[in-house]
């Protein structure tokens, strides 16, 4: 009963369903795939000029933790924007239960995200293979694999990055808001550190293997750390919730 009720949670707190016109539907589809074809055409330039090199494809990726961050956040501010804040506090379920529900939906959407993300550079590397034979063969192949590691280690940093933005969201909303300033000081820092610990793989070396991509041993117990504080922090927040916060 508690697993079906907690499914249903996420469930509602993971689709987001708006009353849209038939017009404006046309629109917000019309957009995306404009912004395709511009990209593709650009994209195209860029390979062909012989100033492209592949691993670029892979640096814009380290603002997706942010991403991760305001996914959590925007998440739960929307109830209180929405008008919907007291009704989802009045469910018949306790405080952890709840927050770890839209936590839950969260993560789930920022693992999307990354799936989205790794699913586009693969294509545009691949096409960009084509475009110039240099970056085809056996670079292809260490391309990928570097890919593959560098997306399996931006995944390791949702579970703390939406932990993170959940509480800092609740935070503004209780009688710890004068706290509010430094939670995004913090939320600054968290991505700067970010940088820090992939610098610090050295994921694109000079040489004949440009795509080596080895992570040290100690990012790995960095990454259980993350998991930890994200525990906390998702029960610091139900304590929020339950005690402190302003309605």
């Amino acid at each position: 009963m508690a697993q079906h009720v907690f499914m249903h949670l996420v469930k509602h707190d993971a689709i987001r369903r708006r009353a849209r016109s038939k017009e404006y539907s046309r629109w917000w589809l019309a957009y995306p795939v404009l912004v395709a074809l511009v990209g593709i055409v650009y994209f195209t330039i860029y390979v062909s000029s012989g100033e492209f090199q592949p691993q670029y494809l892979l640096y814009w990726t380290v603002a997706l933790p942010y991403g991760f961050f305001m996914i959590a956040f925007a998440r739960t501010h929307r109830e209180r924007q929405n008008g919907t804040f007291g009704w989802w506090l009045s469910l018949p379920y306790s405080r952890f239960l709840l927050v770890s529900a839209k936590y839950t939906a969260s993560v789930l959407y920022g693992i999307f995200c990354v799936l989205i993300a790794f699913v586009l550079t693969t294509l545009l590397s691949g096409y960009a293979s084509l475009l110039n034979p240099m970056f085809g063969g056996d670079f292809l192949k260490q391309f990928f694999k570097a890919e593959f590691l560098w997306y399996g280690y931006l995944l390791c940093f949702i579970p703390f990055m939406a932990a993170y933005g959940m509480l800092t969201s609740f935070v503004g909303m209780s009688y710890l808001k004068p706290l509010l300033p430094l939670m995004w000081i913090g939320f600054g820092l968290s991505g700067n550190g970010f940088i820090w610990l992939t610098t610090k793989w050295q994921a694109f070396k000079e040489g004949p293997d440009p795509l080596h991509f080895a992570p040290q041993a100690w990012s790995w117990w960095g990454i259980v750390a993350s998991f930890v504080a994200a525990g906390l922090m998702l029960a610091a927040s139900a304590k929020i919730m339950e005690k402190q916060l302003r309605l």
